[in-house]
């Protein structure tokens, strides 16, 4: 296999990948996407987006297909329901299409690979052997393979809370 170069890999293709590779290719920057799936993905996460991501995204509410305006929050507790009013607009969309919708505006072809094995030489990244970066950014998620090659300490199991 022949190893593929690029100035700049993404790990990673959801919201803040695929907004990373649409900022950089933006200013010109040669960029390749690299994630496990295969898109468009089903994601089982939340979709809350604020206007301030909208804001940072360059994008106007009414130009996201499928994005829904919340106007209170339904919080359930064991036997108890309780109906928060949202002191702004919030909003929000299933997962798999905005991360669908955000890969498109960047024109990238997300590159099917699971990232392995990542080393540094002092000048370039390389990904198993089969890509080579001068620079790498990790936006895999709670079990990005950046994180855990370049900071195996952090890597260790914690208690999380979703609302």
């Amino acid at each position: 296999m022949t190893m593929q170069t690029f100035e700049t890999i993404i790990i990673g293709g959801g919201p803040a990948g695929s907004s990373c590779a649409w900022t950089l290719e933006k200013h010109g920057h040669e960029v390749a996407l690299l994630d496990t799936a295969v898109f468009p993905r089903t994601k089982l996460c939340a979709g809350w987006v604020t206007p301030k991501v909208l804001e940072d995204l360059e994008l106007e509410p009414e130009s996201v297909p499928g994005l829904v305006e919340l106007t209170r929050m339904n919080l359930h507790w064991r036997d108890s329901k309780r109906y928060l009013p949202l002191p702004s607009k919030q909003y929000s969309i299933r997962r798999s299409e905005f991360d669908h919708f955000l890969l498109e505006r960047t024109q990238l072809s997300p590159i099917q690979h699971h990232a392995r094995n990542i080393t540094y030489d002092g000048d370039t990244y390389v990904i198993d052997d089969a890509f080579r970066c001068k620079h790498l950014v990790g936006a895999g998620g709670t079990q990005c393979p950046v994180k855990r090659a370049f900071f195996p300490l952090s890597h260790r199991k914690r208690a999380n809370v979703a609302i």
